[in-house]
């Protein structure tokens, strides 16, 4: 569905002659009856002169302030060491040196189906990778918002020069190598299936083992994440962030496309 909005043109903009400037996006428009392909911008290119009115095709659109602006947006060339947005905040928990070890990280996800694996990236750096090289075995335990200070705090500080077994309750599973935490609402045990040396980082792959959730964070038997209460992180900002409202149902939102 084609909406119009109001942008500022340069004034020898002629119908079918490409944009250039601030509004030259990976989109189409319409100026007047012809189609404007527009190239990349050119920063600092804005001319300020006039006003045009133009048609923004096949995009979406929302009102703000009584204003319908459309979603076509301009692509600029950015650092290519991005992160994913966001990113969730677990705590990585391996016994290093006989003592139960945890380290704030943001760089997991799930990466087999049957059996259930995750997969972690950890700078080589860290006190903890010694531990689950030694023992084949880790722990991922998901904080609620409440835990945020602590988590934090298990990221700042090594666990060479800290002992960090005294700040969670502990126990233990199958994997005896594997501390898990009582505070976090989902945890799980994992043992080591494969090791990746990145330039930079080891890369973890686990396979989940057993998993535990609090009770009164299950809806159905299982988990609900508006009462564990996750907290995300975003970087270069450095910020975490909590869990909004549901956008919609996954496997069914996009349906409505297929018909």
């Amino acid at each position: 569905m084609a909406v119009s909005v109001s942008l500022r043109l340069p004034e020898d903009t002629a119908a079918g002659k490409p944009l250039t400037g601030e509004f030259a996006g990976l989109f189409r428009l319409r100026v007047g009856n012809s189609r404007v392909m527009h190239a990349r911008p050119e920063a600092g290119s804005l001319v300020r002169r006039s006003r045009r009115h133009v048609k923004v095709a096949n995009t979406a659109s929302r009102r703000s302030n009584g204003i319908l602006w459309g979603c076509a947006m301009v692509k600029m060339k950015i650092d290519s060491n991005v992160s994913i947005y966001p990113m969730p905040v677990v705590l990585a928990g391996a016994v290093v040196g006989g003592k139960a070890n945890f380290l704030a990280i943001g760089w997991i996800t799930r990466v087999n189906h049957q059996p259930p694996m995750v997969a972690m990236s950890l700078s080589k750096r860290h006190h903890t990778n010694g531990g689950i090289r030694e023992h084949k075995e880790f722990s991922v335990n998901l904080p609620g918002v409440n835990l945020l200070e602590k988590t934090d705090y298990c990221g700042l500080v090594s666990g060479r020069e800290r002992d960090k077994s005294q700040l969670f309750t502990l126990f233990y599973g199958e994997l005896k190598h594997a501390p898990m935490i009582e505070e976090c609402p989902l945890v799980f045990a994992c043992k080591l299936v494969n090791l990746l040396e990145l330039p930079s980082n080891d890369l973890f792959i686990g396979e989940i083992v057993e998993a535990y959730a609090a009770e009164a964070c299950l809806t159905g038997g299982a988990p609900d994440v508006a009462k564990m209460a996750p907290f995300t992180l975003t970087m270069p900002d450095n910020s975490y962030w909590k869990i909004g409202s549901r956008a919609g149902k996954a496997w069914e939102a996009g349906r409505a496309l297929m018909k």
